[in-house]
């Protein structure tokens, strides 16, 4: 069984949440020995939130050969495309060790934010789905869709 530690995004009062002290948290994990470094996804929520894949970025070098992971992204709401593009170069910037979970999410705040209906959120994440597995196919950067 492997075990991953969640960078401290999420402010519960105490929290060092500057660039120290994540490369501090990310350097800690990895001497203890965890597999993975993990980062979820909210655009608001009740506290302050760090931007969880700014935060798996920021600590690339200072988490080592340690795999990193979303613990849901919810592509629907950054837009599939940009999703796609922001994951993709965590993934190649970490030689490979990142690991994707998307779901639908859990804040209609979240969604009311982007003007987009909550009860909308599954079709919606399929979609995105099917768009990110497109951008993620070389064939799609070689066609003339991008241009």
């Amino acid at each position: 069984m492997d075990f991953g530690a969640h960078l401290p995004l999420i402010d519960f009062g105490g929290t060092d949440h500057s660039l120290g002290g994540l490369k501090s948290f990310a350097r800690a994990a990895e001497s203890l020995g965890y597999e993975y470094l993990t980062a979820n996804d909210h655009l608001v929520f009740g506290r302050p939130w760090l931007d969880g894949p700014t935060g798996l970025s920021a600590v690339l070098e200072e988490s080592g050969d340690m795999k990193r992971a979303t613990t849901v992204v919810v592509p629907e709401l950054r837009g599939p495309v940009a999703t796609a593009k922001i994951l993709g170069a965590i993934d190649i910037l970490s030689g490979g060790r990142l690991t994707v979970a998307v779901g639908p999410g859990s804040s209609p705040r979240d969604y009311a934010l982007i003007g987009i209906p909550f009860e909308e959120r599954w079709k919606r994440l399929d979609e995105s789905i099917q768009t990110m597995r497109a951008v993620w196919d070389e064939r799609y950067f070689a066609s003339e869709r991008l241009v």
